[in-house]
């Protein structure tokens, strides 16, 4: 037992770190790809894990000793912490994604769907098209670094197995679910809007000339004018992309900052 003990003494603190690092790989975008398999992140998590253990134990940690009954609920709460990151920060994707479904419902193109293999799931044409618009922002904007940055700096807030669930970021989470439903109807907006005049238009044809079938060049005109504006709209939804992109690092960037103080954080701006 003499042994073992110096081994538990240093494989405990490395589990702990790993556990937090990997669980940013749960939900955050571009690690949580079901693209990238499973073994390549947990190799990736444990590999950084092992590159940060050093300096997280070298400036202390919580001191307990760890049982079988104990080290569950320490590993769990660990992996909370990048859990909650990934969570705020797959937000404004999902959101744009929503909002491809909400136009193509409109259009008539929910049964178009195609596998998004980011996802795990069937969506639609338009909606993966915006997600992976945002897929891009979020790496153009430096957002995966981010997120890394800011799970490295809780290890100087909140040291090793003093993650409690009431430092979770509920208010955080609340703000940005928020914004990010109102960034999707925001989205949608223009198309919501302009083939709902079509259906409108199309409608007092088919009461006033009944000759025009208004069912089959109605659903071609949805389709070709939907299109045309959300092509003429993408300028626009890529600013909005870039400005939720940098909302939600700073999100991520001031909760990890919060932790150990008073915890807060404001949602992603609305413009």
């Amino acid at each position: 037992m003499e042994g073992v003990e110096p081994l538990v003494a240093h494989a405990v603190p490395w589990l702990l770190v790993v556990a937090r690092i990997a669980g940013l790989f749960v939900f955050a975008p571009m690690v949580s790809s079901v693209t990238v398999p499973l073994r390549a992140r947990a190799l990736l998590a444990a590999a950084m894990g092992l590159a940060a253990a050093p300096m997280v134990v070298g400036s202390g940690w919580v001191d307990v000793r760890p049982d079988f009954v104990s080290l569950p609920w320490l590993v769990l709460s660990e992996t909370l912490i990048g859990v909650s990151m990934g969570v705020i920060a797959i937000v404004p994707l999902l959101a744009l994604d929503l909002a491809g479904v909400l136009m193509g419902h409109q259009m008539g193109l929910n049964l178009a769907r195609v596998y998004n293999p980011e996802a795990d799931a069937e969506v639609d044409a338009i909606g993966q098209m915006l997600f992976f618009v945002g897929f891009a922002t979020f790496v153009a904007v430096g957002g995966l670094e981010s997120l890394f940055l800011s799970l490295l700096a809780t290890f100087e807030r909140v040291p090793l197995g003093g993650f409690g669930a009431d430092m979770l970021p509920i208010e955080t989470l609340t703000g940005v679910l928020g914004a990010g439903l109102e960034f999707s109807v925001r989205v949608a907006a223009p198309v919501w809007g302009v083939v709902g005049a079509v259906l409108v238009v199309m409608g007092l044809l088919g009461k006033f000339v009944p000759q025009i079938n208004t069912m089959t060049v109605g659903f071609m005109l949805k389709i070709l004018i939907g299109i045309g504006v959300l092509a003429l709209s993408m300028h626009v939804i890529g600013e909005a992309s870039v400005d939720s992109m940098r909302g939600m690092t700073r999100d991520v960037e001031v909760w990890s900052g919060s932790l150990g103080d008073e915890r807060g954080g404001a949602p992603w701006p609305k413009n």
